[in-house]
Parts: structure tokens; C-alpha cells; sequence
């Protein structure tokens, strides 16, 4: 039977391939721990920004109890910031996640909470969430997606409680299957998204991406992207868009536990960027 992504997660295989694994104009460091004791998880993560000379540390810990459907998991960051975040799934009722996060500013003592259902049957996936905080108005939302034969559609809506206005208002159709992946969306009626990912050979991929919001021809950009897995422990990545500007990363598994990942990027406008990222898992 087909399982239904969430709206969130729709066409994200497609957008990661032009969002993900770029790391410009700053240098990250991640040390992952499996199974520590308590069949706990951790990822201690260290990022440096080359613009503003700021460093931010940040400590998670993840912690699921698959007999009683339990995911639990915290961050604290060198920000001030507590997050937490607890679901239960599959144990209320079949397909239904359960879910409660928020957050807590130790310095100003801000803070926000969010409490949302998610719903999984054969033939969709909903979701429904409230959400709100001390700077923030309270904000009803939530989504279908449905699909047939690697054809997926979904909606997205939220609703702003204290002013009244719809701040969502998505519709996103997409297509995955036979070594192509295909994302359109449109944002509140006026920002036009889509993505398209195809696979040439099993280890070269191409893709193409634009946006345009009405009434704004500044904000319209389009692109290419290409991926070559050159070795199974080597890839390259490049992509271009309408601003001329060329960005190059280069991701080497140096062993089983670390992975390294080289970024540079060539503006003809500005001055270039480079950037890294180690991550350690063990």
C-alpha cells in the first residue's frame, strides 16, 4: 500500500539536491554517538561563521522506546536556546502520530509550543497543528497530501487566530518514479516553485529549479544542478543560476565514521565563498 509523504516533505528529494550539503561562508564540525548509554543518541555540533565571527555550539540528544511508539528528543545551544520535542505513534490508533514541541529562550525566557496530529491511511496523509508563543500569535494549520501511480498533490493552510488572516494558503503537485522526481508548488498564490531531478546513469544527475513571484521580476531566479558520484566514497556537486553565481562542493568519505565536505562558491558580482563541514559518527 502507498505511504504518503506529509506536505513539508513533498518534492524534498528534488529540493535537497539544490539545498543540501553547501556549506559557504562557514566552517561546521559534528561528532554523532549511537546507542550511548540509556540507548541514548547524541550529535554534538560546532559552527563557525566567516562573515559575522561567531561560533554557536549546539548538544542534541534523541531517545525512541519502539515498544510503547515513544520518540523523544532535546537541543540546547550556545544561544540560550531549549528545545524538546515528544510524539507518539502508531499506539493511540494505527497511522496516528501524536506530537508536542516547543521551545525556551533561557535569556529572555521566550518561549513557543506546538501540539499537532499527524493521520497515515492508504489512500492520504493529514495533519493538523495549533502553535504559538510569547512573541508569537497563536496559528492553526495543517495539510493533505494524496496521490496515484507516483503522482502526489497536496494542500497547506494556516490561519493567524489573533489577526484574522490566512498566512498559508499551498498547493503543491508532484511526480517521482522511473529515475525522475518532479516538485511544483505554488505560495500563497504568488510565489511559483518547481523543481525537476533526473537521473542520467546510476551515478551522474541532472536537475533544474525556478522561482517567480508575481508582480516582483527581482526575486525570479532559475538554475542547473548536476551530481557524479565519482567513487562510492567520492561526489561531486555544482550548480548555476540567472546571477551567473557557480557554487562547487565536493563530499569525500575519508573513513567508515568520517565524512568530509569542501564548498566553494564564485559570484561575479562579489567576492567568493568558501566553506566546510566535518561530521564524525560512531
Amino acid at each position: 500500500m502507498p505511504c504518503f509523504p506529509t506536505y513539508d516533505d513533498l518534492g524534498k528529494t528534488a529540493r535537497d539536491f539544490f539545498g543540501k550539503g553547501y556549506y559557504l561562508d562557514l566552517f561546521k564540525l559534528c561528532g554523532k554517538k549511537e546507542r550511548t548509554i540509556f540507548d541514548v543518541d547524541t550529535n554534538l555540533c560546532c559552527t563557525h561563521n566567516f562573515t559575522d565571527s561567531t561560533a554557536v555550539v549546539e548538544f542534541e540528544t534523541k531517545y525512541k522506546y519502539s515498544p510503547w511508539g515513544i520518540s523523544a528528543s532535546s537541543t540546547i545551544d550556545t544561544k540560550n536556546m531549549l528545545a524538546w520535542k515528544l510524539d507518539v505513534t502508531d499506539k493511540i490508533a494505527r497511522g496516528l502520530k501524536v506530537a508536542l514541541e516547543g521551545d525556551f529562550n533561557l535569556e529572555s525566557a521566550a518561549k513557543t509550543a506546538k501540539a499537532g496530529v499527524t493521520y497515515k491511511i492508504d489512500q492520504a496523509t493529514f495533519d493538523l497543528g495549533f502553535s504559538g508563543g510569547d512573541e508569537n500569535n497563536m496559528t492553526v494549520g495543517g495539510s493533505a497530501v494524496s496521490g496515484y501511480n507516483g503522482f502526489l498533490g497536496g494542500y497547506q493552510f494556516a490561519y493567524d487566530t489573533n489577526e484574522g488572516v490566512l498566512k498559508k494558503n499551498n498547493l503543491a503537485l508532484g511526480y517521482c518514479g522511473n529515475g525522475l522526481a518532479a516538485h511544483v508548488s505554488m505560495d500563497n498564490v504568488e510565489t511559483l516553485n518547481a523543481v525537476l531531478l533526473y537521473r542520467l546513469k546510476n551515478n551522474m544527475d541532472i536537475g533544474l529549479n525556478g522561482t517567480y513571484t508575481s508582480g516582483d521580476e527581482t526575486k525570479t531566479r532559475y538554475g542547473f544542478g548536476w551530481r557524479y558520484n565519482a567513487t562510492p566514497c567520492t561526489s561531486f556537486k555544482a550548480k548555476i543560476d540567472n546571477t551567473r553565481t557557480i557554487t562547487l562542493a565536493c563530499e569525500m568519505k575519508a573513513t567508515d565514521a568520517a565524512t568530509v565536505t569542501l564548498c566553494a562558491q564564485v559570484d561575479g558580482a562579489n567576492a567568493g565563498k568558501v566553506g566546510a563541514a566535518c561530521e564524525f559518527c560512531t
